[in-house]
């Protein structure tokens, strides 16, 4: 919602900060009870080709077998997320139900395939140098979030 208000040049302040849960709060735990079981789904799978016991002792354990199975698997858990996260300026700022919001996403993310995944391309080394560095992540997650909301400005607001 703050880069709503700094796109239609209004001042923000913060108490900005928690507009979203003063616009369809109902919606918003709805789609966070749905990322929460799409996290649990998605490591009930991975835990399935990864023995937990001996990953914590050397990571070399992982048959090389299951290599292909987890990275399905996490790409997978990637689409998920970012078509869930891109759901919520949905909910915030069009006020729209948690599902609709999901089949708008859906329907943004097929529309933009090609420069989302240009977008995941340079996103996913700067996660890894944003890792390395914990305080990385403080500058790397406005930025995506910024870049969600500016994927849903270029398809939904006029």
């Amino acid at each position: 919602m703050s880069f709503d208000k700094i796109k239609n040049s209004q001042k923000i302040i913060f108490d900005n900060l928690f507009d979203g849960f003063t616009n369809n709060l109902y919606n918003l735990i709805l789609l966070s009870i749905i990322f929460l079981l799409s996290s649990f789904i998605v490591s009930y799978f991975l835990v399935q080709f990864v023995n937990i016991k001996d990953l914590v002792n050397n990571y070399k354990h992982i048959n090389s077998i299951n290599y292909i199975p987890i990275f399905i698997i996490m790409l997978v858990d990637i689409v998920i997320n970012f078509v869930l996260m891109l759901a919520m300026p949905f909910i915030t700022i069009k006020k729209m139900s948690v599902l609709e919001a999901i089949g708008k996403s859906i329907v943004v993310c097929l529309k933009n395939f090609f420069p989302l995944v240009f977008l995941f391309i340079i996103y996913l080394p700067l996660a890894f140098i944003a890792t390395i560095s914990i305080i990385g992540w403080l500058i790397l997650f406005p930025v995506l979030i910024g870049s969600m909301y500016e994927i849903f400005s270029d398809n939904y607001i006029t």
